[in-house]
C-alpha cells in the first residue's frame, strides 16, 4: 500500500514537472522565438526570394504609386495610376524595413503603406510592433523627400488562430492605429492616414462580406479599398 502511494506521488511529480517544462518551452517560443522563426520562414521561402529579386531591379519614377504591404494588398491595382505593387505575403514591419534598403525611391513620390498585422499574428507584442513600425517609417522617410505617404490604418480580423485570439489582436490593432495618428514624418515628407471604416462591423471586426477567410480581402474588399484610396489620392 505504501509503495503504491509513493509511486502515485512520484508519477504525479513527474507529470507536474513535465507540464511545467512544456509550458515554459511554449512561453519561451511564443514570446521570444516565434516572431523570428516565422519571419525566417517567410524571407527564406521561394516565393519571397523570387519576388524580392524581381522588385530589387525596379527603377522607380516620380509618377509611380508605390504600394508597400503584405498579402492583404497583393491584388491592389489603382487602375489608371501607374501602380508598382511591392507587397509580399507574410511581410512584417521588420522584414519590410530590411527589404526597402535596396530601393531608390524618387523624391515627391506617392507611397501607400499598409503593414503591421503580421507582426501581431506572429506574436510580436504591441509595444515591439510600434518600435518596428517607427524604425520602418524613419527608414522610409530617409530614402525620399517631399513625398506623400498614405499610411493605411490596419483593418481588424474576424477569425481566431492557434497562436492568436481575435479580440486581443483587434485590441492591439486599435492601439497601433492610434499610433499612426500620432507619428511625425521626417525629411519634409507628408503623412495622410487612411481609414477603411466601411470594412468594419459594429463589433469592431472585419465584415465577412469583404473577406474570404476573416483576414484577407475578397474581390469586393479589394474594390472597396481601391475606391477609398483613389478618392484620397485625387484630393491631394
Amino acid at each position: 500500500m505504501k509503495n503504491n502511494k509513493e509511486r502515485i506521488i512520484y508519477v504525479t511529480k513527474v507529470i507536474s514537472i513535465s507540464f511545467s517544462i512544456s509550458l515554459l518551452l511554449f512561453l519561451l517560443y511564443f514570446f521570444y522565438l516565434r516572431p523570428s522563426h516565422m519571419e525566417f520562414s517567410v524571407v527564406n521561402s521561394q516565393n519571397y526570394t523570387q519576388k524580392k529579386i524581381s522588385f530589387d531591379s525596379i527603377n522607380f519614377k516620380k509618377n509611380d504609386v508605390i504600394v508597400l504591404s503584405d498579402s492583404r494588398l497583393i491584388e491592389l491595382d489603382l487602375d489608371y495610376l501607374n501602380t508598382i505593387n511591392l507587397s509580399i505575403g507574410g511581410e512584417t514591419s521588420k522584414t519590410l524595413n530590411h527589404r526597402i534598403k535596396n530601393y531608390d525611391f524618387q523624391d515627391s513620390s506617392l507611397i501607400i503603406l499598409s503593414i503591421g498585422l503580421n507582426d501581431l499574428l506572429f506574436s510580436y507584442t504591441e509595444k515591439k510592433t510600434r518600435k518596428n513600425l517607427k524604425k520602418l517609417l524613419d527608414h522610409l522617410c530617409s530614402k525620399t523627400q517631399h513625398s506623400d505617404l498614405f499610411i493605411c490604418k490596419i483593418p481588424p480580423i474576424n477569425v481566431d488562430g492557434f497562436f492568436f485570439d481575435k479580440e486581443e489582436v483587434n485590441n492591439n490593432i486599435s492601439s497601433l492605429n492610434l499610433f499612426f495618428d500620432s507619428i511625425n514624418l521626417k525629411n519634409n515628407n507628408r503623412k495622410k492616414v487612411i481609414y477603411f471604416d466601411e470594412l468594419i462591423s459594429s463589433n469592431k471586426s472585419l465584415k465577412m462580406e469583404y473577406s474570404y477567410d476573416g483576414i484577407h480581402f475578397n474581390n469586393k474588399g479589394i474594390e472597396n479599398l481601391k475606391s477609398i484610396l483613389l478618392k484620397e489620392i485625387k484630393h491631394e
